[in-house]
């Protein structure tokens, strides 16, 4: 496979939130009234798909200012942040990542584009075309909403909705 091979294909956003399992099953009673909890995944911590108008517009903001300020602007790739990260790079300083949250998803959906080791020239640009790909049919929010419910959060949560509980005592509303 050579330093121009295609990334993996990327699914449709119903497809990932079609195959989305949470980590918890939950016993309701015929009104719909929780009985109980149990964890049925002990690999990730996950509750629940949570769409983007039910996370708060704090966090989103939020997200967007930390891991990628640019984000409303670029079509999948910030190529000033790329620029100042090869920069520092090339004189020996720390170099800031310059993966978009487009890029990072991509990781998300491709766990061979974002695994240990994947910082590499041949691994950069399969993500820069994977991120052109999902910017090519998803809208903003749909890349902001399935990234913030794939996202790995502090310890084992992955997701906004299993990740606001755990570290804020809320909902991600």
């Amino acid at each position: 496979v050579g330093l121009w091979s295609a990334p993996p294909a990327m699914p449709r956003d119903r497809e990932v939130r079609a195959g989305w399992q949470p980590s918890e099953a939950w016993l309701r009673d015929r009104n719909g009234q929780l009985l109980d909890t149990i964890r049925v995944n002990f690999a990730v911590r996950r509750l629940g798909w949570v769409p983007l108008d039910q996370v708060s517009p704090v966090v989103r903001e939020t997200i967007v200012a930390s891991e990628d300020k640019r984000f409303f602007y670029h079509g999948g790739v910030d190529w000033s942040s790329l620029a100042g990260s090869l920069w520092a790079g090339l004189h020996g300083r720390s170099a800031r990542g310059a993966s978009t949250l487009s890029m990072q998803l991509a990781g998300f959906l491709a766990p061979e584009l974002g695994g240990p080791g994947g910082r590499g020239v041949r691994d950069k640009l399969r993500q820069i075309r994977a991120a052109w790909a999902i910017e090519a049919h998803w809208s903003k929010d749909q890349i902001l909403e399935l990234y913030l419910n794939l996202a790995s959060f502090r310890g084992e949560s992955q997701g906004i909705g299993a990740a606001a509980p755990a570290l804020f005592g809320r909902a991600p509303d």
